[in-house]
């Protein structure tokens, strides 16, 4: 339950954020980085034309449905795992 009220926190405060930088800036590209699902299409009800994904499509599976049905340009990155994972050191 945290973690969808986190999640909810942050699609509506990146909302917020990407529809402020486009009523400023009509004409520019708003692209946003996010693997997650709901931001992404707050982000894109907000004015965001490119979703930007670290894990090219891998971490949240709805994202992909999100991108195809609006419309949005991707750019998929890569990554070599999750941040928790990523600097975890076997015991020597």
């Amino acid at each position: 339950m945290a973690r969808n009220a986190v999640h909810a926190g942050m699609a509506g405060k990146t909302g917020l954020i990407v529809a402020r930088w486009h009523s400023s800036f009509v004409h520019v590209p708003i692209s946003v980085d996010t693997y997650k699902a709901g931001v992404a299409d707050r982000a894109v009800d907000a004015g965001a034309t490119i979703v930007n994904d670290i894990s090219a499509l891998t971490y949240d599976p709805a994202l992909a449905g999100v991108v195809a049905r609006r419309g949005t340009a991707v750019i998929l990155m890569h990554n070599r795992g999750r941040s928790t994972a990523m600097f975890w050191r076997r015991p020597r």
